[in-house]
């Protein structure tokens, strides 16, 4: 069944945006060295070929990181300056709600699709 297909790729999807946007979050703060910090990354989500719902793939943000003063940290570098990860709480919890948002509507999509096929059983008896 195709839509149960579509339905399923796009609640997977967006569960996995919502978990990636979570490590995101976690990792804000994550101080550390130019080799040692957090690398946050995006989901991109594209249409499967031949209408078979979502395929998702994972993309470093660019730049992963910025420098920030922070001379008491022990990543700090001779200057004070260590590397933080370059995530947005405002972009990730806009992804969020975005994946929140895409959720329920596969998960809508999934439950008419079993309506529409339990009307056409109990339409057949």
């Amino acid at each position: 069944m195709k839509i149960a297909t579509t339905a399923l790729s796009g609640l997977l999807a967006n569960q996995q945006r919502i978990n990636n946007a979570a490590q995101n979050i976690v990792n804000v703060q994550s101080a550390g060295t130019a080799e040692t910090v957090f690398r946050p990354q995006r989901v991109l989500t594209t249409s499967a070929p031949n209408g078979g719902g979502v395929i998702t793939q994972t993309q470093p943000i660019d730049p992963a990181s910025f420098s920030a003063f922070q001379p008491d940290l022990s990543s700090a570098d001779a200057n004070g300056f260590t590397q933080m990860p370059n995530v947005s709480l405002i972009n990730e919890i806009v992804e969020l709600k975005s994946a929140e948002i895409g959720y329920k509507a596969s998960l809508k999509l999934l439950e008419t699709a079993d309506e529409l096929a339990q009307q056409l059983l109990d339409r057949d008896r």
